[in-house]
């Protein structure tokens, strides 16, 4: 998978994001999508709303 630099003022954003919500029960995957929802919503609320059902990743990919 190709790795894409990210903006300086996007990483800033997901920095804020991270700190604000600290320990979570996300994996690495669902967090990046977490991440990603709140960064586009500007709200954590979705941190609380937000559930993965199993493989439900791996199958939209795949899909």
């Amino acid at each position: 998978m190709k790795v894409l630099s990210m903006h300086p003022i996007m990483a800033q954003s997901f920095a804020i994001i991270d700190q604000q919500i600290g320990e979570h029960q996300f994996n690495q995957a669902e967090y990046g999508i977490v991440r990603r929802v709140i960064h586009s919503t500007a709200d954590f609320e979705f941190t609380q709303l937000l559930r993965f059902s199993e493989n439900a990743i791996a199958s939209g990919i795949s899909a």
